[in-house]
């Protein structure tokens, strides 16, 4: 297996305010896939194309409720595990002693081939009047390329 496929996810920040990036807001990204509940709409939207790989993990106290995972991780079943909509797990309580936890995750996954309009704004969105030489540099590149997925490569490959 690649080591570039074993990319750790924990907590993802998804709001930046010119300085500084939070996580969202409103807590939990929406609705949480956990288990005994019915699925929200967003997890209709994982596509798992591969075999999954099966793993432990012990975490250290960090006095937060967001765990460590290889992307794309399957809820745990246990009932104080879940994932949100940005694709991370969380406990529903702070992680206060050593916690161990049983991980499967998908490596080969698609996700939102068609982003929602209120996703697309959320990420796409830059705060105004910050950081003009890298809108510049997007602008630029992105004036290269007439494909949205060119466009990614470019700024991947750069």
């Amino acid at each position: 297996m690649s080591r570039r496929r074993l990319y750790w996810r924990g907590l993802v920040l998804t709001d930046f305010d010119g300085e500084t990036w939070h996580r969202r807001k409103d807590g939990f990204y929406g609705k949480q896939l956990t288990q005994n509940r019915p699925q929200p709409q967003w997890v209709q939207s994982i596509e798992l194309l591969g075999s999954p790989v099966e793993y432990s993990i012990i975490m250290e106290p960090t006095n937060r409720n967001w765990l460590f995972t290889l992307l794309m991780p399957r809820v745990i079943e246990a009932n104080d595990i879940g994932m949100v909509s940005a694709y991370h797990l969380f406990t529903f309580q702070r992680i206060s002693s050593a916690f161990r936890y049983n991980v499967i995750s998908d490596l080969d996954y698609r996700i939102e081939r068609k982003l929602s309009r209120n996703r697309h704004y959320r990420n796409a969105r830059l705060p105004e009047g910050y950081n003009p030489k890298s809108v510049a540099l997007a602008r630029a590149l992105r004036a290269e390329v007439n494909l949205d997925e060119d466009y990614a490569a470019t700024l991947l490959n750069r």
